[in-house]
């Protein structure tokens, strides 16, 4: 019977393992933070290893480079999910997010943006970073440098918060809410450029709430919705010229 009691909790603790590898549940993030602590990768802070779909995506972006439009959303998936043309149907909207995208993959291809003075961007970045083991102290530079690049470019910015993640990963938002206290203090520090606090708006408790997600991270319909309305309301009170 011990021996039964011993393979059972043995086998359950494998599955468990296997599933939050692939679905990222608790403790995955803690685990990537030891493991980057002690073994740190020569990749995690040095070089950036960009995709398949990230090198197909960035070649389709170059191809407009020339193109002008009047809204500019940056980002990872979250961005891309996005039905931002719809949305917003008399605005011409580039839609410019990478699933998987990180900080500096958005450096590597921020070159690609147009200067055009009256354009907007909305830039949000950084949940896959923390995801994946790096601490806030190693992506804020990185975000620091991608920040002044785009603001140079004479463009109104909007430097959206990091979206807080549900209940199964809750353990990374206190991670979350410190970048987004340092980027509120650093768009106070640069010209033309605003922080958007979406997290008033679709988070409740310090969590992502459970009606606009479909895993804890990525946003449902709903959760698109309630953060259009958000920014519908920076495109009103400040309209393109």
């Amino acid at each position: 019977m011990k021996w039964l009691i011993v393979t059972t909790v043995f086998f359950l603790v494998f599955f468990y393992g296997i599933l939050s590898c692939y679905f990222q549940w608790f403790p995955y993030a803690q685990i990537l933070a030891l493991k980057n602590n002690l073994l740190p990768a020569a990749d995690t802070a040095n070089s950036y290893q960009p995709s398949s779909y990230y090198l197909e995506k960035k070649s389709l972006f170059e191809i407009h480079k020339d193109d002008r439009f009047d809204v500019f959303f940056i980002g990872d998936s979250l961005t891309d999910n996005g039905s931002w043309q719809e949305f917003f149907p008399d605005f011409k909207i580039a839609n410019r997010g990478i699933q998987g995208d990180t900080i500096k993959g958005v450096l590597e291809r921020v070159d690609g943006i147009p200067t055009d003075p009256q354009a907007k961007i909305f830039l949000m970045i950084g949940i896959n970073d923390l995801l994946r083991g790096r601490s806030v102290d190693e992506v804020f530079p990185d975000y620091q440098r991608l920040a002044q690049k785009l603001s140079d470019k004479s463009v109104h910015l909007y430097l959206q918060s990091c979206l807080l993640v549900g209940h199964s990963r809750a353990a990374l938002n206190a991670e979350v809410a410190q970048l987004n206290a340092r980027l509120k203090r650093l768009s106070a520090s640069l010209n033309s450029v605003s922080f958007i606090d979406l997290n008033v708006h679709l988070s409740e408790g310090s969590v992502l709430k459970s009606e606009y997600t479909i895993d804890d991270v990525h946003l449902n319909g709903q959760g698109y919705l309630a953060w259009y309305k958000v920014v519908q309301g920076y495109l009103q009170a400040e309209p393109l010229q």
